[in-house]
């Protein structure tokens, strides 16, 4: 199973994170944060709610499927989504569907109006810049950032993004 790796899921919002230290994630993940992510890097992932955690591992170990072993990219996997934060799975069900409804729409309703901020709309629409900015100020290598910040953009012709994003498309 695609979390065999990964811990139960807890009860309370305080243990849902694991154990808020690098040497707790050791025991839950088959990877050690040390190999993708220095220094204060590696920081925001212990923010993020347990459900975007596994969806990080996900991407990150579909992406060691296909072979991929560039650190970058790794670390990219595992960070992409880090400025979502906090947000519940009805903030996403809010971005799907207005996305369905119109994409252009979606947009103007997250960034100019406040039911963009109550429904989790424009930190979805922000969090790629936002995200790179704060793994940027963490440390964050520069391809690293350029990862975040574009993954999603249309770039068929970058491997590594193109990577990335058919990983997270997938998970």
């Amino acid at each position: 199973s695609r979390s065999q790796h990964l811990p139960a899921r807890r009860s309370s919002r305080g243990a849902s994170k694991f154990g808020g230290s690098r040497s707790d994630l050791g025991a839950h993940f088959s990877f050690s944060p040390d190999d993708y992510l220095r220094g204060e890097a590696w920081l925001p992932f212990l923010g993020m709610r347990l459900e975007a955690q596994r969806h990080a591992f996900d991407v990150y170990t579909t992406l060691r499927r296909r072979g991929w072993q560039l650190g970058d990219l790794l670390a990219a996997a595992l960070l992409h989504d880090v400025a979502k934060g906090r947000l519940h799975v009805l903030h996403r069900v809010a971005w799907v569907l207005t996305g369905a409804l119109s994409v252009r729409f979606r947009g103007w309703l997250a960034l100019s109006t406040p039911l963009g901020v109550w429904l989790g709309l424009r930190v979805n629409q922000l969090h790629a810049e936002a995200g790179a900015q704060q793994v940027e100020q963490g440390g964050g290598s520069p391809e690293l950032v350029r990862l975040i910040r574009d993954h999603y953009r249309d770039a068929p012709h970058d491997a590594l993004l193109c990577a990335l994003q058919q990983a997270d498309d997938q998970n």
